[in-house]
């Protein structure tokens, strides 16, 4: 089979694509550097704008929470924490503490609030999450925080790590007169102020955040230390200040833009793909109807004469140039059909010829005549066995004698096949038993003349005889459903190798004697003769194979299709 970009509709194929390919290439980069420049003003343009309203809500709820935490500082609500007051005073200032969170816009990110005295050992608390009790002796800690307030995310110290971060502010107090004796206060504000916000941010987006100095990395919803210096380096991103709490945020568009051209550039190829298999499947129904229907009904008609066929196809001269082409072959198929027709005569002669050569070499009605003489002359003189041995040979000679078909029934064949066994049988004492399986019903099929007898000859001189001891036979024939007759005959001798059974079944006849009987009657009529004539009477796939096992068995079989007399066994 030909490579399909060896032929001529391959070719033209392959040609047409590669400059609808070379178009599409142009157009797609041409297309990917325009989308490019769109695509990364308008995700810059709408990132800021997201960003920018993202800004402002943070900023609205941090004004809330440094309101409250002016209120603490300057109220002079709590500047006389200490000994002296009473809890009733400090459950008085508990609720008025909680009275002002509560009307707070930012009231949900506040998870605790501590206002305590100089000697912190007198305080108040307010928490929105369960955590570890907070007293003089550990509210120290706190104060290790003052440093960083509203400057960096850190864990509350007294809630599990497994809670969010949060961002701490610390406050100082003063009295009503606006001075400091000490008292200060904590306020714990949930990261989810900020963090929250991005929440439905693609996963591949980054967001920097830097609060005072430091800078963090936010993605995927996970939050980390970043270096100012990565994003210093970064392009493609959007910036916005919010400068109630020295807040910075940004974001890295570079993943986003990179999967937005890489989705722009998988549909462009995929309409392109579309377009470039469209414009195949126009060029193969284009070239099926030019090119393709003609080069195929020529190599069908090419296949049709390779097969045996040679009948003339006027279906293939067209009026152009495969016209001409199918004009020729119609021509080469009469030429070829004549000349086979002329060879298949010759060999039928041939044939007839090489019969009445064996019929003469034997002299048939001259021994016949004798032998009948020889019959009767020991049946007077009461030979029953030379009389049943002679009665066969001149049955077996008359037989041969009678006609020069190449075709018998098989009854007939059996008849001669029998009349020489009995021959065989008498020469070697009884010694060879001959067990027949043979389906009744189909002994009016045809079989080549002098078939079974050459299988019978070679059983007994080259696989009975050798062995010098008794032998039995096996004679097989029936009809499968699929209308083929198998034959097989199977002896008890010595067997035969693979080497063997391929002289016997592949020499040239001219090469030695190798699978001719070296006394049989039928001298010059082999296995070798019964395979080639077979075949040459039905066909190739008809003929002779052997089976055999050395010192065992050896069995031949024969198929042949069913064909009663008078049916044509053309092939």
């Amino acid at each position: 089979m030909k490579k399909s970009f060896r032929t001529l509709r391959g070719k033209l194929s392959i040609i047409a694509l590669s400059y609808s390919f070379g178009t599409s290439v142009f157009l797609t980069i041409a297309s990917f550097l325009f989308m490019r420049s769109y695509i990364t003003e308008n995700l810059i343009n709408s990132s800021t704008s997201t960003l920018k309203l993202i800004a402002e809500t943070i900023e609205l709820d941090i004004k809330s929470i440094r309101q409250f935490e002016h209120w603490c500082s300057v109220s002079g609500e709590f500047s006389d924490i200490g000994n002296q007051q009473s809890q009733q005073a400090n459950l008085q200032l508990y609720e008025k503490l909680i009275g002002e969170v509560r009307t707070l816009r930012a009231a949900p990110f506040i998870k605790r609030i501590i206002i305590s005295n100089q000697e912190s050992n007198r305080f108040i608390q307010h928490t929105s999450a369960s955590s570890s009790p907070v007293t003089r002796y550990n509210i120290e800690k706190l104060k290790a925080l003052s440093d960083e307030s509203f400057s960096c995310f850190c864990y509350d110290p007294f809630l599990p790590k497994n809670e969010n971060c949060i961002i701490p502010l610390t406050i100082k107090i003063y009295d009503k007169n606006g001075k400091q004796n000490g008292s200060w206060g904590y306020i714990a504000i949930d990261s989810a102020i900020i963090l929250s916000r991005f929440a439905d941010f693609q996963t591949d987006d980054v967001v920097f955040i830097t609060l005072g100095n430091r800078t963090y990395k936010l993605k995927n919803g996970m939050l980390s230390k970043g270096m100012t210096s990565e994003l210093l380096q970064l392009k493609q991103i959007v910036t916005c200040p919010i400068p109630e709490g020295k807040i910075t945020l940004s974001i890295s568009l570079s993943h986003l833009i990179f999967k937005r051209l890489r989705d722009f550039f998988i549909h462009l190829l995929l309409l392109f793909g579309i377009g470039l298999c469209l414009l195949g499947f126009g060029i193969k129904e284009t070239l099926a109807k030019i090119v393709t229907v003609p080069v195929s009904k020529l190599q069908k008609q090419l296949d049709r004469v390779a097969a045996g066929s040679f009948a003339p196809n006027p279906g293939i001269e067209w009026d152009d140039e495969f016209g001409d082409i199918g004009r020729g072959l119609n021509n080469l198929s009469k030429s070829v059909s004549s000349l086979m027709i002329s060879r298949v005569e010759d060999e039928k002669k041939r044939q007839q010829l090489e019969y009445k050569v064996l019929q003469n070499q034997i002299n048939p009605h001259f021994l016949y005549n004798t032998l009948n003489s020889i019959k009767w002359m020991a049946t007077i003189q009461n030979a029953v066995g030379i009389a049943e041995m002679v009665t066969s040979l001149a049955r077996l000679l008359k037989n041969i004698s009678k006609t020069s078909n190449s075709l018998v029934s098989l009854s007939e064949e059996l008849s001669l096949l029998e009349d020489y066994f009995v021959i065989l049988q008498y020469r070697y004492g009884g010694a060879i038993t001959m067990i027949k399986d043979i389906d009744t019903d189909i002994t009016d099929a045809l079989i080549p003349r002098f078939t079974l007898q050459p299988l019978l000859e070679n059983a007994i001189f080259h696989g009975i005889e050798p062995t010098g001891n008794a032998g039995s036979i096996t004679l097989s024939i029936h009809k499968l459903s699929t209308g083929i007759i198998e034959i097989h005959l199977t002896d008890n001798g010595r067997g035969m190798d693979a080497e063997q059974i391929k002289e016997i079944l592949y020499q040239d006849e001219n090469d030695g004697q190798k699978n001719k009987s070296g006394s049989g009657l039928f001298k010059s009529m082999g296995i070798l003769n019964v395979q080639k004539r077979i075949k040459y009477e039905y066909g190739s796939q008809y003929g002779v194979s052997i089976v055999s096992e050395k010192n065992k068995y050896t069995t031949v079989k024969i198929d042949i299709p069913y064909k009663k007399g008078g049916e044509n066994t053309d092939v």
